[in-house]
Formats: C-alpha cells, sequence, structure tokens
C-alpha cells in the first residue's frame, strides 16, 4: 500500500508544479497517463487482494480521482471506467469483478442489463443517477450484435470438489451476449494438457430457459487420465473451455475464485495442486510436479553422462557413474488437502490407495542405460 500512496504523493506534486509554472493544460494529458499505468497497474491486483486492502487501496486512490479533471477519462478503456466508478462508488466487490476484465475484450461481465432505449449497463440492475448511467454505459460494446465466436463468455469454476485423482467442476457460464441462446452448444468440452495430447473431457449444459444469461454444468476432470510421457512433466497448466456451433468453436480460459483454497493430491507419480493462479484473470492452475522414482531421476538425470550409441554422442571419458536403484513398486496415493477451509468447499473422501508397477527408469532412449525387465504390473484398486 506504501507504493500507492507514494505514486498518489508524485502525482500531486506534478499537479502542483504544472499550476506553479503556467502548464495547467497539461494536466489532462498527465491525468491521462496516470489512469492508464499508474492506477492500471494497482487496479489488476484488486481481485486477488484481501477486503482489507481493497478497503485501504479506495480510501487512498478516491479522493485523488475525485479530484481529477473528467477530461481524462476520454482515454481509458471503458471497462476501467466501470472499474473507477466502482471503486469510487464504494462497491468493491464488484470492483474487483470487473478488475479481470481488463485488457481482456473477450471475458465479459458477470451480468449487464437493458433499458427501454436500447441502453446497455453493466452489473444486475439500472444506474440511479446521470452520474453512474455515463460510468456503466457500455452500449459501445453492441454485445446484442456479436459472433459465436467474437462475443464474450465468462466461464467459472464455482466449486471444486475431489474424489480420488478426479476433481469435479461446477461451471457456471455468463452470457450477457446471449451467444448460447437456441439451445446448447454442438460441442462443450473441457481441454487439459500437460507434455502431450491434450486431455478432452466432453459435457453438457443443464437445460435452461430460453434467453438465459447464465448457465451451468458439471464436469468431471480426471487428472490420472492427462498424458504425461514416460518421463513425468513439471510444471503448470490452465484447463480451458472449447465451444463449438455449426463448425465454428472458440476457446476461453476458465477462471476460479480468488479465494478458493489450494487443492493437493499424489496421483501416480506426480504431487497435483489446483488453485487459483493468483494474477491476471484468476485463471484455474493444475501444477504437477514429479515425485518418487521421477523426483530422484530428475536430480540425478543432468550428471550422468551420454551412454554410447545415442544421439547424444559418444559417452565421456573416465568411469561411468551407476544408475540409482530404487524399488519397482511404489505406493500410489490419492488423497485431496485444501491450504485452507473455502466456503461451498465438499470434505474430501477417503485416501484411495493402490499399488502399481511404476516402470523401470531407464530406457534404451535414457542415458541411465538398460534396466532389467519390470516385473508385470499389480491391477490398481481404488477407493470411492
Amino acid at each position: 500500500m506504501q507504493n500507492v500512496a507514494d505514486r498518489i504523493a508524485v502525482a500531486r506534486r506534478v499537479d502542483a508544479f504544472l499550476e506553479e509554472s503556467g502548464n495547467a493544460d497539461l494536466r489532462p494529458a498527465k491525468d491521462a497517463k496516470f489512469l492508464g499505468h499508474d492506477l492500471r497497474l494497482h487496479l489488476g491486483d484488486l481481485p486477488f487482494q484481501s477486503e482489507r486492502w481493497a478497503r485501504e487501496f479506495a480510501a487512498t486512490v478516491v479522493p485523488y480521482l475525485d479530484a481529477m479533471n473528467p477530461a481524462a477519462l476520454a482515454a481509458v478503456p471503458r471497462e476501467q471506467r466501470v472499474c473507477q466508478y466502482l471503486l469510487q462508488a464504494g462497491r468493491l466487490a464488484e470492483a474487483a469483478e470487473c478488475a479481470r476484465t481488463l485488457d481482456r475484450p473477450l471475458l465479459a461481465p458477470r451480468h449487464v442489463v437493458r433499458d427501454g432505449s436500447g441502453r446497455t449497463y453493466w452489473g444486475r440492475t439500472l444506474p440511479q443517477d446521470e452520474e453512474a448511467a455515463d460510468a456503466l454505459d457500455v452500449s459501445a460494446w453492441r454485445l446484442d450484435e456479436q459472433p459465436f465466436t467474437g462475443g464474450p463468455l465468462r466461464h467459472e469454476a464455482e466449486l471444486l470438489e475431489p474424489t480420488g485423482p478426479v476433481l469435479r467442476i461446477r461451471l457456471r457460464t455468463y452470457d450477457p451476449c446471449r451467444l448460447l441462446t437456441g439451445g446448447a452448444p454442438d460441442t462443450a468440452e473441457l481441454r487439459l494438457a500437460a507434455s502431450g495430447a491434450p486431455l478432452t473431457v466432453p459435457f453438457r449444459y443443464a437445460a435452461a430457459d430460453e434467453g438465459a444469461e447464465v448457465r451451468t454444468a458439471s464436469i468431471d476432470l480426471d487428472l490420472g487420465r492427462v498424458p504425461l510421457g514416460a518421463k513425468g512433466f513439471t510444471g503448470r497448466r490452465h484447463p480451458v473451455v472449447v465451444l463449438g456451433r455449426l463448425g465454428a468453436t472458440r476457446t476461453d480460459p476458465l477462471l476460479v475464485a480468488a479465494d478458493a483454497p489450494t487443492l493437493r493430491a499424489r496421483v501416480g507419480r506426480h504431487v497435483v495442486r489446483a488453485r487459483c493462479e493468483g494474477r491476471g484473470a484468476g485463471r484455474l492452475e493444475i501444477t504437477w510436479q514429479r515425485a518418487g522414482v521421477l523426483a530422484g531421476a530428475e536430480v540425478l538425470a543432468p550428471a550422468l553422462p551420454p551412454r554410447a550409441g545415442s544421439c547424444a554422442g559418444p559417452p565421456a571419458p573416465g568411469p561411468r557413474p551407476s544408475p540409482a536403484t530404487s524399488s519397482r513398486s511404489c505406493p500410489s496415493t490419492t488423497a485431496w488437502s485444501s491450504s485452507k477451509p473455502w466456503k461451498g468447499a465438499v470434505t474430501p473422501t477417503a485416501p484411495a490407495t493402490s499399488t502399481r508397477n511404476c516402470g523401470a527408469v531407464g530406457s534404451p532412449c535414457e542415458p541411465c542405460g538398460p534396466t532389467p525387465a519390470a516385473p508385470p504390473p499389480t491391477p490398481r484398486t481404488s477407493s470411492w
């Protein structure tokens, strides 16, 4: 918060200098730069900060915004004007919701309202005065005229419910453009890719009234089926929602609440986490980290010389290090744990324990050399 206060203090000094030097006519240009850079920088953090931080931010920024030249607003994008007004009006939760759409024209607001004259306004209710109407008017977006692939949509994971390796997602899609009016899309899929081809999970929206602007669906994402390759995968990925109609498709991010807890589970030979990415639009983020044998191989592999005959070239001179040995069979548990309680979260089920064969550490194309044949895999059992 000190950074915010310092920026406001510098802006006030610049304003005083312009007045004293007779250059007050440059104030609108200075204000536009302040709004587009200094304020925009901190508005992007608003969805991921605490309510206390948001109140302090508003108390620091709003007095300066109230005294700003209105002409500076002409250079500000419409979604930022909406966000600034909500901040000035004390509607902090709505300001945080709006801040996710900044510079993201395909990310829709949750709700819009239309009046009898054909004007469209941001929010659930019509504005109460002329100032609010001017700030919340989004008629220029022409939401009722957008094509299926070009109109904004908003997909949010309303609830994440872990059950074994499966992450059940309660999806809520906000459709202020009514792009989905006239029936469900021809195809609806959740896609998640790690190191290989994406896992595609088809789903269907629940029945809704004609012209409904909110639709819901339930998706079961089995993280154990995501292709990770023989060497496993360490990194982060973000699921996307892919909708298709009449041969046209569109791909949109899947958002999640900023206060959603981090879910953690052991899935196969990886530790998997599901959480909000904590920046930008606040997408759902799935993170994999190698565990067990793969984790040891990840540490050891950079120190091993290439084996003879491989594409990496001849082996380095000197004695060859012995590859690490490990048990060929390891327990694989899927027990989700949460970093903190979450309103609406479902208590995870008991850990599902299974035993399976981990496979050989080495292979003809890996630098660790040949290894004895692995014993046949033990059938995997799960407790739901």
